[in-house]
């Protein structure tokens, strides 16, 4: 599991720097340098540089290891060129002509943010919520091995639209995503997306969002099918990144760093696994793609982040023991629910138990392989996340260990947290082959 960002072991310093860097936006009005890797750049105080990661780059990596306050983070914000996976990417003048960075540190102040997408003045507040806290995890789940004896999902190690799955950077690791009840730290989900619908009858209606969704590029969200087929005159119109807070223009740290303004991007088509039924009671193959008009620019949105798919033949045939995190605003397809962002870890309930549970009376579903069951603790269900929303577990993806997306809210008991009762999900891992065929550049 990787470190914590409150960590000071030896040997870890590149990794505080990210979770430092990350959470810190620029100043208002500051200089900000954009480049990959290896560029070449130019500081505010016009010195000439190289664009590297962070560790590359000494005079740097001290100024923030051993002094990492708002006046020293706001300056190295000044001198960031963007990311390398989760690590940051710096102007570094360390050797570049016999020149060394010179630390003019500027008064740090509110951070804002450009972006080409409309951001959106500030939406009503909603009503209430029945989250319940949790602790953070902290156990690693089980080895590989199949979820159902006899029914596993499609292998796609070598399906030639992985490439379009960011994994170098996706779920960014060393964020504590649990603070202060079940309140989520403002970082702690950057690729959760919630769903803005439009009326086709009452044009005059503004945008209302009640389903929840899940970055996986920056052209794609993955959500339930039944948030785009709604039997209502209602239809997805727009997706909202980087929110918490929906009443907060800006959402910040308690007395510390901030949040650009969330974005809004126009939904361009939605794709719905043809094996749905709206009809069927059991909510099978609920699954759906939504494609954005345009994609999310990373090195401009850099609190924006994708979430990493079950892609690996070994995250594909993990043994899900749990617990599992749950996260959102507890909207469903017609209700409203939490202002803030919350999280709630639910264990995982056996698939034959499951399927046992919706056999009684009032229940009747049949429960396949494709679904994944999880809750049933008093208080702690589906409604804690959104419709369409994320179930995650921390996984393997390459060589670090990271959220990776397992399963998306599908339908659970009409009395929200009934004991005994789960909340059943659509099992990414089983849809992994229809996303790939499916998702286009």
């Amino acid at each position: 599991m990787s470190p914590s960002c409150g960590s000071r072991e030896p040997g870890i310093a590149v990794l505080v720097a990210l979770c430092l860097l990350r959470s810190t936006s620029p100043a208002a009005g500051a200089h900000y340098i954009r480049g990959y890797e290896g560029d070449e750049c130019l500081t505010p105080q016009r010195v000439r540089g190289v664009c590297l990661v962070i560790g590359k780059c000494p005079s740097l990596l001290n100024l923030v290891s051993q002094r990492p306050s708002q006046q020293n983070l706001a300056f190295l914000n000044t001198l960031r060129c963007g990311f390398s996976g989760s690590v940051p990417i710096v102007c570094c003048t360390d050797g570049v002509s016999g020149q060394s960075t010179t630390v003019q540190r500027p008064p740090h102040t509110a951070p804002t943010s450009s972006s080409s997408f409309t951001r959106p003045a500030t939406p009503t507040r909603p009503s209430s919520t029945r989250l319940t806290p949790a602790p953070t995890p902290t156990h690693r789940p089980a080895p590989p091995a199949p979820p159902v004896p006899g029914d596993v999902p499609p292998d796609v190690s070598a399906h030639p639209n992985l490439r379009l799955l960011p994994e170098d950077y996706c779920s960014p690791p060393g964020i504590d995503r649990i603070v202060g009840g079940n309140v989520t730290d403002v970082f702690a989900y950057p690729w959760i997306a919630r769903l803005g619908y439009l009326s086709r009858r009452s044009t005059w209606r503004p945008v209302r969002y009640f389903c929840g969704g899940s970055l996986i590029n920056s052209r794609y969200v993955l959500t339930a099918a039944h948030c785009i087929i709604t039997q209502t005159d209602l239809y997805l119109s727009t997706v909202k990144l980087g929110e918490h807070t929906i009443d907060k223009p800006i959402d910040c740290r308690p007395g510390g760093a901030c949040l650009p303004p969330p974005i809004d991007v126009q939904v361009e088509e939605t794709k719905v696994h043809p094996l749905y039924d709206p009809k069927d009671v059991g909510s099978h193959h609920d699954i759906a793609l939504a494609r954005l008009a345009a994609p999310v620019d990373f090195l401009r949105e850099e609190f924006v982040r994708p979430v990493c798919l079950p892609s690996s033949r070994d995250n594909q045939l993990l043994r899900l023991s749990g617990p599992l995190v749950a996260a959102g605003w507890g909207l469903t397809e017609d209700k409203e629910g939490s202002n803030a962002l919350k999280d709630v870890l639910l264990p995982v309930m056996p698939y034959e138990q499951c399927k046992k549970v919706f056999t009684q009376p009032g229940l009747e579903k049949e429960i396949i392989p494709q679904q994944l069951c999880a809750g049933g603790v008093a208080g702690m269900d589906s409604c804690n996340g959104d419709s369409g929303g994320p179930l995650v577990l921390e996984a393997d993806v390459g060589s670090e260990s990271k959220q990776v997306l397992f399963g998306i809210v599908s339908f659970g008991h009409n009395e929200c947290g009934t004991a005994g009762v789960p909340g059943v999900y659509t099992r990414v891992a089983y849809y992994m082959k229809w996303i790939l065929d499916t998702i286009r550049p």
